[in-house]
């Protein structure tokens, strides 16, 4: 699966007995996940055997595993000066930059690793990712391919290929790549397109299936929701049988601390950075960052993380004692997954689920003067996508939202922005709680 810049045993490689029993004393830290006390150790090794790339290697790594993004990426950085076509150390950059947002950056590196080993098998799932933020799918497809040569049986790469299938909507092809997979929502995905297909008695088995399994996701939420109204049959949800009583909007101030100037500086790093933006066929007139918000080093981001999180944990404890699975099972560990959206005049983002989340949220710093329409609001909804109607009527309200309103609602739930005609941009920072894997 190409070279590694590691191993488990490290015997062999021209270093004396000493040097290599610390280094493997420090792979050992990295792999059982101890990476804050493994950054004193290998900056101490790294004082010592300042040419040892090993070191500095699982010095960055931690940092990265850490979220010290930025301090991570200054060190591949810097080892790459001296080693600029290392394979391991231009895909570990490659990683840095893409979880931050530059996109292309990330494809630069992973192109020059993928041509020094061509077998490198992280490097060209990570490239396919990369090209997926930026809307070339062809491009990810043939990556993700590349990876099922590599090995046929590895999950993640056949589950790639699946979803790249699903995203392409050649529904059938990812039905059968999903049946080769069991990774992460795998599942999922393919009642999704069972369900695009229109096949109900293949749909009706397979979501028989996961109910009695115990899985739980939001598409799977959003789907059973969905079928119940377009097939008239009583699916159970073993997610959130009712979304759209969950949708809840709260006022944040400048006493829970989001100050304008906190707002501004995140609104001026969004328009001011170097980042690409992602692919977004959904958004019309508007941007969207790529790359998780909450890996910046800043103490704006910073600040607001810690905002939203008291928001969340508020809203869990506001449905505490309800029965539904998304509250019931609420993970143990989870994260914030964050992106900021602007959408100019005449714009809109089309009805949308966010599949990986759990909860969903959006924060608004500007929302353009209504005058009393629903012009720029956010509407929820049972109904979205390209999901057929049928002649059914799906239920949808249209939520009022005004600047420092936060809404938040099962990550199940369909929800769109009502177009506007303004001079002014309408700007959110949308978020998912995230389930730990």
């Amino acid at each position: 699966m190409g070279k590694s810049i590691f191993h488990r045993n490290v015997s062999g490689l021209g270093m004396d007995n000493n040097e290599t029993k610390r280094l493997n004393g420090l792979i050992k830290h990295f792999e059982k996940g101890r990476f804050a006390e493994l950054i004193p150790l290998c900056e101490e090794f790294v004082k010592t055997h300042p040419a040892n790339a090993i070191g500095w290697n699982l010095l960055a790594l931690s940092h990265k595993n850490l979220g010290n993004i930025e301090k991570a990426r200054t060190l591949f950085e810097k080892l790459l000066q001296n080693d600029p076509n290392h394979p391991v150390l231009l895909s570990n950059l490659g990683n840095v930059y893409r979880s931050i947002g530059r996109l292309q950056d990330s494809v630069t590196c992973y192109k020059k690793a993928i041509k020094k080993d061509p077998n490198m098998f992280n490097a060209i799932e990570a490239l396919g990712m990369s090209y997926t933020d930026l809307g070339d799918l062809e491009k990810a497809l043939s990556c993700y391919k590349r990876n099922t040569e590599l090995d046929k049986t590895h999950q993640l790469a056949r589950y790639n290929v699946a979803n790249t299938y699903r995203k392409l909507q050649r529904y059938e092809e990812a039905v059968e790549e999903f049946e080769l997979t069991d990774y992460k929502n795998g599942e999922s995905h393919q009642l999704e397109c069972l369900y695009l297909l229109g096949d109900e008695k293949r749909f009706k088995e397979k979501y028989l299936k996961i109910e009695n399994s115990g899985k739980l996701d939001s598409l799977i939420g959003c789907l059973g929701s969905h079928a119940a109204i377009r097939y008239q049959t009583p699916f159970k949800n073993p997610f959130c049988s009712n979304a759209m009583d969950y949708v809840l909007v709260d006022k944040i101030t400048a006493e829970d601390g989001l100050t304008q100037e906190l707002m501004d500086k995140i609104i001026e790093h969004h328009k001011g950075n170097l980042n690409d933006y992602l692919s977004q066929p959904l958004l019309k007139n508007g941007k969207q960052s790529s790359g998780n918000l909450f890996l910046l080093e800043y103490d704006f981001i910073k600040a607001l993380e810690q905002i939203l999180i008291v928001k969340v944990e508020a809203y869990r404890k506001i449905f505490q004692t309800n029965d539904e699975g998304f509250i019931k099972n609420w993970p143990d560990k989870y994260f914030l997954y964050g992106w900021l959206v602007s959408i100019e005049n005449g714009g809109n983002l089309d009805p949308h689920i966010h599949k990986e989340g759990w909860v969903s949220g959006s924060l608004y710093f500007n929302v353009p003067k209504k005058d009393g329409s629903d012009d720029g609001n956010i509407a929820v909804s049972l109904h979205g996508a390209n999901y057929p109607k049928d002649n059914k009527d799906y239920p949808g309200k249209v939520v009022e939202i005004n600047k420092r309103d936060l809404c938040m609602f099962p990550s199940s739930l369909f929800h769109y922005t009502i177009p506007f005609e303004s001079e002014e941009e309408r700007i959110s920072f949308a978020f998912d709680v995230m389930p730990t894997q």
